[in-house]
């Protein structure tokens, strides 16, 4: 459980972080080498389902975090990596919110879906 509410944290900084960014005005919504401080960057636009995402990518001695949004706000994501396997994730697409959590294989462990759109 102690895991689990420490992994929810560094997802939530990251997700308000996130919300910081978009917040930002440079002119385009997804600013390929722009650096948003001494250990982010914007990575450009990839493909993901069909879809273009902004990549950010958060980089501490600890772990690494990715985080994707597309320009009509109709999807977010936030994944977490430590020792380069996948630990944690939360995903909004949909107005709905999914979160899977992985055990050091990369395998999930637990997923918790929303009930409701909000």
């Amino acid at each position: 459980m102690k895991k689990l509410i420490g992994i929810a944290g560094v997802l939530l900084g990251t997700t308000i972080l996130l919300k910081t960014v978009k917040g930002v005005d440079y002119g385009d919504w997804c600013p390929k080498g722009k650096s948003l401080g001494k250990d982010i960057y914007v990575e450009g636009i990839v493909d993901y389902e069909g879809k273009n995402w902004c990549k950010i990518v958060v980089r501490t001695p600890y772990s690494t975090t990715e985080i994707y949004y597309t320009p009509d706000g109709s999807g977010e994501k936030v994944v977490n990596y430590k020792e380069g396997k996948k630990r944690a994730e939360i995903e909004i697409i949909d107005k709905k919110v999914f979160l899977r959590l992985f055990d050091r294989r990369g395998s999930v462990v637990e997923e918790i879906k929303s009930r409701e759109q909000f």
